[in-house]
């Protein structure tokens, strides 16, 4: 007689057979099934049978600490203006106090110094940033917004150490006249890269009543200027010889070309319709010639300062970066 395993009785189906005996126990005939078990984020149950209110959110971390503001001299650039002007005054006072008001010594005392030209060359690049912005005030409509600020800042941060390194050339015959050219050269390529980032966005506005005369005026002036610049440098080179004015007459040339350009430009933006096939290809071949005067100038100026003072390594850039003009107009 075969004895049966313990737990199973005569009825013991084959699911209690299979699992060695122990089978699962089985609700009695009518009760309800076991509550499943409750998440982490499901709110208990109240004694009363009630909801109880859900659980609170956690709270949200402590935002990250702000950057701090960048640090801040205080000082503005009309208090600056203001130094700029006091302090040759005071020099000269110092100087007449120190020599008892004899007009002769003093003028002698603060020639002869180093501490004067430096006053004065101060105060020459302030002079000429007021200028720049009386001329922005005067003939812009709009004033200049971050992205012309920062076009333009560029553009004479790299003319200006150009015009250096090439003066470096001539720094056995710098005058004070050589000093105001240059400033008054840096002064109209500002003006210049001014109206070049202006014209670009003149589509952009939405007010096209306006005529921007003030803009063409601006351009007018400029091409007025840098001819009368270039006419004298090349009556100075004539009768003086090779000298920094050879520097300043093909940079004057080159900034009347650009004027020339840009003027054509508005006036084909203002007269001709932006999506025409004409405008695009009179827009192209201006870019084109433009790039060409450019390389063309700055290669005829690399020969004649190679020819009478040796080796321009400022010139380099500028026919580099000429040329890079050049062949990215002709690949458009």
């Amino acid at each position: 007689m075969v004895d049966e395993p313990a737990g199973l009785g005569p009825g013991a189906g084959p699911e209690q057979l299979l699992d060695g005996g122990q089978a699962e126990e089985q609700p009695p005939p009518g009760a309800l099934p076991d509550d499943p078990p409750l998440a982490p984020d499901d709110p208990l149950p109240a004694a009363n049978g009630e909801a109880a209110p859900p659980n609170p959110p956690a709270p949200n971390p402590p935002p990250p600490n702000p950057p701090a503001p960048p640090r801040s001299f205080g000082v503005s650039f009309g208090l600056y203006s203001l130094l700029a002007f006091a302090l040759p005054l005071a020099y000269l006072w110092y100087a007449s106090t120190l020599h008892r008001h004899n007009f002769f010594l003093t003028v002698s005392y603060a020639a002869a110094g180093k501490v004067m030209p430096v006053l004065l060359g101060n105060l020459s690049v302030v002079l000429s940033v007021q200028l720049f912005k009386l001329a922005i005030a005067a003939f812009f409509s709009r004033p200049l917004s971050s992205s012309e600020s920062d076009d333009i800042s560029d553009h004479v941060k790299y003319s200006l150490t150009e015009l250096c390194l090439a003066l470096n050339i001539f720094r056995s015959s710098l005058t004070a006249s050589t000093v105001c050219f240059f400033l008054l050269l840096v002064l109209l390529k500002a003006l210049g890269a001014a109206a070049q980032t202006r014209l670009a966005l003149i589509p952009t506005y939405t007010d096209q009543a306006h005529r921007h005369t003030g803009l063409v005026a601006l351009l007018l002036l400029l091409l007025a200027l840098a001819s009368s610049l270039a006419v004298h440098h090349a009556t100075t080179l004539r009768a003086a010889g090779a000298s920094s004015h050879i520097l300043f007459l093909f940079e004057t040339c080159i900034l009347c070309a650009t004027a020339m350009v840009l003027i054509v430009r508005y006036f084909l933006h203002r007269y001709s319709s932006p999506d025409s096939s004409f405008t695009s290809y009179a827009t192209l071949g201006l870019a084109v010639a433009h790039a060409s005067v450019k390389l063309t100038g700055y290669l005829m100026l690399f020969c004649c300062i190679f020819h009478y003072f040796g080796l321009p390594l400022n010139t380099l850039r500028a026919l580099y970066v000429s040329y890079g003009n050049l062949d990215e107009a002709i690949q458009k």
